[in-house]
């Protein structure tokens, strides 16, 4: 698939930031999930030396900041701003990272000028992917990594609430010998838990949602929920390895919706729609019917264990 090189400029939104909404990028450094700190050991220790790497699109820091207590220098690049500003007033008192509002696809004059040439020892894309054109950045990033450089893709598919049905997959997914990973895990989980009806009824609501903001992301969406199965990384790399982790974390419900506030696809929906309802007020409606709320605010604080799907490619030329 050949892709624009700035997504954003050739979208419906003509040049608009789509990370640059009102409150976008608070919600996004606040409620976006963190990668576990095992799936970041595991890249970490592919880089052949621990000097320099390149966080491609590194929206508000959520992996620039732990590759810092890693690397000696990061060099973080997005073309959102308004995710720029806000990494740097994230970051402060890490003095080895620096942003810069910069097109990925067009990297030459930033390694040479502003990295000042020095070879990468690990590029990371942390979600940012499936804005990319793929077959580009990895034809293009060669040159600039050093020998054994490595490529570290992380990705988080939209996560769900746990249910009983779902913890019976996962756990199979785990356990089972035949599979494109190198290795599949579950994170804090309870195999002793039992969930009610309730917790799959609640999760075909929020799935609902889903499927009625996914048409309205401006990117390949379909790549991260099904964990970019579609790209031939042997194609351009010798050496892939490909794990699949999913976490559980027990959220109160207003912790998740401010998550959903963030999701481009959900931000864009309700530009393009002004006129009809906001999908996440639905969801909230159905979820107080479910759980027997009488109001918005008794709801918020009710919990509900979520699970995030998150997949590391290791690549190496």
């Amino acid at each position: 698939m050949n892709r624009a090189k700035d997504v954003l400029t050739k979208s419906r939104f003509k040049g608009q930031d789509v990370f640059g909404f009102k409150g976008q990028s608070e919600l996004y450094a606040c409620y976006r999930p963190r990668y576990p700190q095992s799936l970041i050991d595991l890249a970490v220790e592919k880089a052949p030396e621990k000097g320099t790497v390149l966080d491609v699109g590194c929206g508000t820091g959520i992996l620039s900041i732990p590759l810092s207590k890693k690397f000696e220098r990061v060099y973080g690049i997005d073309i959102s701003q308004s995710q720029i500003d806000k990494a740097i007033e994230k970051s402060e008192e890490f003095k080895n990272i620096s942003y810069h509002y910069q097109n990925s696809h067009d990297i030459g004059s930033f390694v040479e000028e502003t990295m000042e040439g020095k070879s990468i020892d690990m590029v990371t894309i942390a979600q940012t992917l499936h804005w990319l054109d793929h077959d580009l950045i990895f034809k293009l990033y060669k040159k600039y990594l050093s020998e054994g450089g490595a490529f570290a893709i992380f990705s988080y598919a939209m996560c769900s609430v746990m249910n009983q049905k779902l913890a019976e997959t996962i756990s199979e997914e785990a356990s089972g010998t035949e599979s494109r990973f190198t290795a599949v895990e579950i994170l804090n989980f309870d195999e002793e838990k039992k969930y009610s009806e309730v917790e799959e009824k609640a999760n075909d609501a929020y799935r609902a949602f889903y499927s009625k903001i996914k048409p309205h992301f401006e990117c390949q969406r379909d790549d991260i929920d099904k964990h970019f199965e579609h790209i031939a990384f042997s194609d351009y790399f010798t050496t892939v390895e490909q794990y699949l982790k999913y976490e559980v974390k027990t959220l109160d419900i207003n912790s998740l919706f401010q998550y959903l506030k963030s999701v481009s696809g959900y931000r864009c929906f309700l530009e393009k729609f002004p006129e009809e309802t906001d999908p996440l007020e639905d969801l909230q409606e159905e979820l107080m019917s479910l759980y027997t709320c009488e109001t918005k605010e008794e709801l918020s604080t009710k919990e509900l264990d979520i699970v995030y799907p998150y997949h590391l490619a290791i690549l190496k030329y």
